[in-house]
């Protein structure tokens, strides 16, 4: 897609006014941002101070949360542009393309979008990626390996298999993957 990238991980002990000097400095047209249960709050908190701050910026979400919570979540968060509801790689890259070009969103497959009006929009979900050899190693460059736990001791972590091997009851995992 010809896209240029950069990845915050908030968890690392960022806070806002970190992000809004990265913010100012590369001045995105997209932030995405994966929302989870334990921080779901946090998530919502971080988004209403970022379009405040940043009106032009479209803000996207993806995660379990969001595959749990569908078009609900764009009543929690009524500032987010996009959800992704399920696997997103490929979701993703036809929302960047349709902004970089300027296209319509109702014929990506997998999203909730907020148009224009302020209407919430549901496409149908989109096929799981079949043959998932067509994904790209992630590029690690993007990210900062060196602060990470692991990392430290040589190991990162990467899910290879469609789904987590356990069933836990509790555990939306299921619906993203």
């Amino acid at each position: 897609c010809g896209v240029a990238i950069k990845v915050m991980d908030m968890r690392l002990g960022y806070t806002n006014e970190d992000l809004f000097k990265l913010v100012d400095e590369y001045k995105p047209q997209l932030i995405g941002m994966t929302i989870v249960a334990t921080r779901v709050k946090r998530s919502y908190d971080l988004m209403d101070i970022l379009k405040a701050k940043y009106p032009e910026i479209k803000l996207i979400a993806g995660g379990s949360h969001v595959a749990s919570y569908g078009k609900k979540i764009f009543e929690s968060c009524k500032v987010l542009d996009f959800a992704v509801k399920q696997e997103g790689e490929f979701v993703f890259l036809d929302i960047l393309e349709a902004i970089k070009y300027n296209l319509t969103f109702n014929e990506i497959t997998g999203i909730i979008y907020r148009d224009e009006e302020g209407k919430i929009i549901e496409t149908p979900n989109r096929s799981l990626i079949k043959d998932l050899d067509k994904l790209p190693i992630p590029d690690y460059d993007v990210f900062e390996l060196d602060k990470y736990y692991r990392w430290k001791q040589g190991v990162v972590s990467i899910i290879t298999s469609r789904r987590c091997p356990f069933h836990c009851v509790f555990c939306s995992i299921y619906l993203t993957m």
